[in-house]
């Protein structure tokens, strides 16, 4: 189970987001940044940057469940530094019961690499994917 980190930042809630200042993007939009905070819990991932929070996340629906399952290389050292690389990896693999996904994430900083990973389950009817919206602050 992970632990809830705040490292400069609050959670921000979603329902809490005008939806005029949030809009999807693409993980590489991240680059360039400087890293201000970042906040999980078993459900987000969210990193403040100089100009906005970016933030990965599932909308849960009826019949899946997409979590948090690993953060690793989270320091005090990436405060303050500029993100230079910035991937997603997805994994999916039909089960017994359904259906299972991992999405695997890796930004790298001038100050070391943060590798995180949601995990996705559901009967196969329902999506496992997880979302990355930016949001103006």
């Amino acid at each position: 189970m992970i632990e809830k980190l705040e490292m400069n930042m609050k959670k921000q809630r979603l329902g809490d987001w005008d939806k005029r200042y949030r809009s999807s993007c693409n993980i590489k939009d991240m680059v360039g940044k400087k890293v201000v905070g970042i906040y999980y819990d078993e459900e987000n991932f969210q990193i403040l940057t100089d100009d906005c929070v970016y933030a990965f996340y599932h909308e849960q629906s009826c019949c899946e469940r997409v979590y948090l399952t690993q953060v690793d290389g989270v320091s005090d050292k990436i405060i303050g530094s500029r993100i230079v690389m910035a991937e997603e990896v997805v994994d999916a693999k039909d089960t017994e019961y359904g259906h299972i996904t991992w999405t695997f994430y890796k930004i790298g900083t001038t100050k070391g690499i943060i590798d995180f990973r949601f995990q996705g389950e559901s009967d196969g009817y329902y999506s496992e994917t997880v979302s990355l919206v930016k949001v103006e602050v």
